[in-house]
């Protein structure tokens, strides 16, 4: 494999290419969808003054310690945060660190291993559903 696997162009991490994306409907209501980005670009995004304010934030990078950081949170200021990361994830994720500058913050905090597929709609944006809750089978037990 060539040494250059998983940087970008300029010899960045892949991970700061992510696509950021916020989806606004027509009554302001907002989901930032942030991808694997991490401090450095999240610092950027906020120097450059872009719109961040949303309902809902999907956690960059998984919730890792190297993402979502106080000043980008400040700015998104969401009511909820999405995490996906796996039940008892090899890497950590979320960080500790990273659930703890949300609940500082106030944000809701829904986690994929006790949530499953997580649902939010613009017409509700401080609602978010839990397919693990809304809809559990009869062969589910919650996660611990």
């Amino acid at each position: 494999l060539p040494d250059t696997m998983g940087k970008g162009p300029q010899g960045q991490r892949s991970n700061a290419l992510s696509c950021v994306l916020r989806v606004v409907d027509a009554h302001g209501a907002a989901a930032l969808l942030a991808g694997d980005i991490e401090a450095a670009q999240e610092q950027a995004l906020v120097a450059r003054g872009a719109a961040l304010q949303a309902d809902v934030l999907l956690v960059p990078h998984h919730g890792s310690k190297t993402s979502s950081s106080a000043p980008f949170l400040d700015a998104v200021q969401p009511r909820t945060a999405l995490v996906q990361a796996a039940y008892r994830s090899r890497f950590g994720h979320p960080a500790p660190e990273v659930l703890q500058r949300l609940r500082e913050r106030g944000i809701a905090v829904v986690e994929s291993p006790r949530c499953g597929a997580a649902t939010w709609a613009s017409a509700q944006p401080d609602r978010v559903g839990c397919e693990r809750q809304d809809r559990m089978r009869y062969w589910q037990h919650p996660v611990p």
